[in-house]
């Protein structure tokens, strides 16, 4: 019988990131509608790729430091 708790381990931290990356989009402010609906299209075709794009080129929230 296999041990399938390394797979059921990496699949939970897949998921985790594609829904992290899916509702930073939707609260990030910076994006128009057009824009979130693109990159999560993007994160929908390519997973793990896509949300690695997203965090390193998409506008950010800069929270006010003061």
């Amino acid at each position: 019988m296999p041990n399938y708790s390394i797979f059921i381990l990496i699949l939970f931290l897949f998921l985790a990131v594609l829904i992290i990356a899916i509702l930073d989009i939707m609260k990030n402010t910076k994006l128009s509608n057009g824009a979130k609906a693109l990159w999560i299209a993007i994160i929908l075709l390519f997973q793990i790729i896509g949300a690695a794009i997203y965090y390193l080129l998409a506008p950010r929230d800069n929270p006010s430091h003061a």
